[in-house]
């Protein structure tokens, strides 16, 4: 939350782009309950919009929900393909967050261009 807050307060915006299977409401109502809600500019759901991660039309949504395009965009997540080579090939840099899961980065699938221990990084 302190560093969602943090970049709030430094003018920039952010978004979270989930595959989440289960129904729209519940999507939102367990990012409200985490409270992550409040500091995000926008959301977008897999259950929501019809594409999962690594497909280009769920990086696209989002980027359209901030209003810029990928090349603006720094897309942070935990998986490989997902989370890395899914945005890096709409333009976005990507980087990978290892606070809580580690995954193997294989450069045959995709390089990141950050590697975060700690969000905060």
């Amino acid at each position: 939350m302190e560093t969602l807050r943090g970049l709030r307060e430094r003018g920039i915006h952010t978004g979270l782009c989930s595959n989440y299977f289960g129904l729209p409401e519940a999507a939102r109502a367990n990012v409200f309950r985490m409270g992550l809600l409040e500091h995000l500019d926008q959301t977008v759901f897999s259950c929501e919009v019809g594409w999962r991660k690594p497909d280009p039309a769920i990086y696209q949504a989002i980027c359209r929900k901030l209003a810029v395009r990928p090349g603006e965009c720094l897309f942070i997540g935990d998986r490989l393909v997902e989370d890395v080579r899914g945005p890096q090939q709409l333009g976005m840099r990507a980087a990978l967050a290892q606070h809580f899961r580690e995954e193997h980065i294989d450069d045959s699938i995709a390089r990141p261009n950050y590697i975060f221990s700690q969000l905060e990084e």
